[in-house]
């Protein structure tokens, strides 16, 4: 069987909450999985949603539960609105297709997420032609919309909720660094065998059910930013075995506008991956998801 090279892009999942004329960001895996649920419990044709702007339609088909906390989904998607012929790839000879302008050729987007305790943590498939997460987002919106319209909350007339996206890139860290405009919330691992007396009288070491690693979060005043010279010591700083740092996430918005974590565990991962092919020349779902949950397990 053959294989293929695809590239996988690393996002992070947060819902935005909106009740008593208040947004409140947080992250809720049951509540994910309630979505996802219901989007389950739908026909096909509910699933379905047209995009006249893009000529593309696309729905959620597949949601497979592989452990408790990892999610594998498969989008698939097509291209409508144009039916130029059809051209022998040796003799480049001609002929009329028959498909018809409501009909594309169907594409198909992996994507796994896992369950974390403060976000959904993505590793997606990234194809031009198959969706990009802000499709995918906007679908899980959607979706959202419709649940809690057929669902409302009691007492809470005006209450939403909304999913959104940050995207985690996997590069130099300095040079993504460099493309961010603000950073807000700097999250420092630090092994707990390191922590001062006064911590360390507060966390039990007898008890084998805390992680090693404790989480120490740094967060900017109203309006402000973390430094970057800051940032750029805590990097530093990893490479300093008796500093007791082993990670440092940073949180903030790219140049685009977008938001954006840098994951310094991340950054020393690939982005490639090889999946196999099946006899029609399409990634194998198997294949490919298989590969997505390996690298979620050990990210």
């Amino acid at each position: 069987m053959s294989v293929e090279n695809r590239k996988i892009d690393f996002y992070s999942f947060s819902f935005q909450e909106y009740k008593n004329k208040e947004s409140i960001d947080f992250w809720d895996e049951k509540k994910f999985d309630l979505i996802l649920k219901y989007i389950e419990s739908l026909p096909m044709i509910e699933r379905l949603v047209k995009d006249e702007k893009s000529k593309k339609s696309y729905y959620l088909s597949d949601i497979v539960h592989s452990d408790t906390s990892i999610r594998c989904l498969k989008f698939k998607s097509c291209k409508f609105g144009h039916c130029p012929p059809i051209m022998d790839s040796d003799t480049a000879n001609e002929r009329p297709t028959d498909k018809r302008m409501n009909e594309g050729e169907q594409e198909n987007t992996h994507l796994a997420i896992r369950l974390d305790d403060f976000e959904g943590f993505v590793a997606l498939e990234s194809r031009k032609s198959g969706i990009s997460m802000g499709t995918i987002v906007r679908y899980f919106n959607a979706m959202m919309k419709a649940y809690f319209s057929k669902n409302p909350k009691k007492g809470n007339p005006d209450y939403s909720l909304s999913l959104f996206y940050s995207v985690v890139p996997i590069k130099n860290f300095d040079k993504a660094l460099e493309d961010m405009t603000k950073l807000k919330i700097a999250d420092i691992y630090i092994d707990k065998n390191f922590i001062g007396s006064e911590l360390s009288n507060i966390v039990p070491d007898d008890d084998p059910f805390i992680k090693n690693d404790l989480i120490l979060t740094l967060k900017s005043e109203r309006g402000e930013n973390i430094l970057v010279r800051t940032v750029k010591r805590l990097y530093s700083s990893l490479a300093n075995t008796s500093g007791g740092i082993s990670r440092i996430r940073i949180h903030g918005t790219n140049t685009s506008g977008a938001k954006q974590i840098l994951d310094s565990d991340l950054i020393r991962k690939t982005q490639n991956i090889e999946a196999k092919l099946n006899s029609n020349g399409l990634i194998s779902t198997e294949s490919i998801f298989s590969k997505l949950i390996d690298i979620l397990r050990t990210s």
